[in-house]
């Protein structure tokens, strides 16, 4: 595994291994692996790429007359080819980055590329979706014609494509994640490569989400990487359930990734990365659909947003949403994990809601305000007063 952390430099662990090791110091970005020839690892320090041959112990700068870069990949086929972008170009190289040919136009796309994937097959079709800002948001290079198409119609207007996520064996197939909040505007599905879009947002919350993982053994089944932990579905996204059982509640997701090891021991690992340099794995080779959806113990199906403090009237301001109704506790509490004062605790209708409490006695520091739904206790989040 290989991992890229912001001011903490590039981590590999390798088989038999207990502990990460630091292969490349700086600023880590992105890595890639060669699903053929593992010991072929790619990564980005400080905006510069480099190559290792030998998994990750020796390494190479692999720029070569193209500019920096935050992006690195590798597809499906064999040998594996290896992609990265600069600002609104994308380029590809056949032996290992060596040398770089422009896989864009050569005028380049519309805006700067925010991230690239790409199908299965011999001819892959790519997903190039473009940094916030652009009308444009969603280009793709269809495999069967090698030609570039605007690709977005059928997405939300008013919100960027955050990442598109191939299926993992069906070509025509992927998921669009929609970036930041829109309500009802998640998660969307295509089976003709982007020509065509539907919606499989279905009951999920208005958070920000960071990755997808579809099962293959079951088209239905998908997994799903937010802000607030993971979502599942075993019905193609008409209903999503929390699965996030085993790691903090208020967790924050930044990538998914899978492993499937079906074919040798039965096991299909879905890996992900958080928020605080964590990285966590669960076997769903296990999951059975046909058990129906359930929701994980401990979950609350609310959100709490980031509070604010206007000291200059002493005030705290927080809201909140609830799908269902029920008994609602705000609790402040300092850095020791000592309460401070309660804010509601009252029982409220569905909803979205906002609460004003005067809190003049606060002491300049950082709080924790910690939002219980019916006794479970799970959505934290902190605010700052300054005076």
């Amino acid at each position: 595994m290989v991992g890229g952390s912001q001011d903490n430099c590039i981590n590999i662990i390798h088989p038999g291994q207990s502990f990460w090791s630091v292969e490349i110091g700086g600023d880590g970005y992105g890595v890639a692996v060669d699903p053929n020839t593992t010991s072929n690892v790619y990564a980005i320090m400080n905006q510069q790429r480099f190559a290792s041959d030998d998994g990750g112990v020796n390494w190479a700068g692999i720029n070569n007359g193209i500019g920096d870069g935050l992006i690195i990949r590798t597809d499906h086929n064999n040998p594996a080819h290896v992609y990265t972008t600069t600002f609104q170009y994308i380029y590809e190289s056949s032996n290992q980055g060596t040398s770089w040919s422009l896989l864009s136009p050569p005028a380049g796309l519309p805006g700067n590329v925010f991230d690239i994937s790409f199908s299965r097959g011999a001819l892959p079709t790519v997903y190039a979706p473009l940094y916030p800002g652009n009308s444009s948001r969603l280009w793709v290079r269809d495999g069967l014609t090698n030609t570039w198409y605007q690709r977005d119609s059928g997405l939300p207007t008013n919100s960027p494509v955050r990442k598109v996520i191939p299926d993992l064996l069906q070509a025509n197939i992927a998921y669009a994640l929609i970036e930041g909040f829109n309500s009802g505007n998640k998660v969307f599905k295509t089976t003709d490569r982007g020509q065509t879009w539907s919606n499989i947002s279905g009951n999920l919350p208005d958070v920000p989400l960071s990755d997808l993982i579809p099962y293959p053994y079951n088209p239905n089944q998908l997994y799903l990487a937010t802000e607030e932990g993971g979502f599942k579905t075993t019905d193609g996204g008409t209903t999503w359930v929390r699965w996030n059982s085993g790691m903090p509640e208020s967790i924050q997701m930044t990538e998914m990734k899978a492993l499937d090891s079906i074919a040798i021991n039965g096991t299909f690992w879905v890996r992900t990365s958080t928020y605080g340099r964590g990285i966590w794995q669960r076997d769903i080779s296990g999951d059975d659909a046909s058990v129906g959806l359930s929701q994980e113990p401990g979950y609350i199906d609310a959100h709490l947003y980031t509070p604010h403090f206007n000291a200059s009237n002493n005030s705290l301001l927080c809201n909140y949403q609830l799908s269902t109704s029920g008994k609602v506790e705000i609790v402040v509490y300092d850095l020791f994990g000592r309460e401070v004062t309660t804010i509601v605790n009252e029982t409220q209708s569905a909803g979205s809601h906002s609460i004003y409490k005067t809190l003049s006695t606060l002491a300049s520091g950082v709080y924790l305000c910690t939002l219980k739904v019916n006794g479970v206790s799970g959505i934290t989040e902190k605010f700052i007063v300054s005076r």
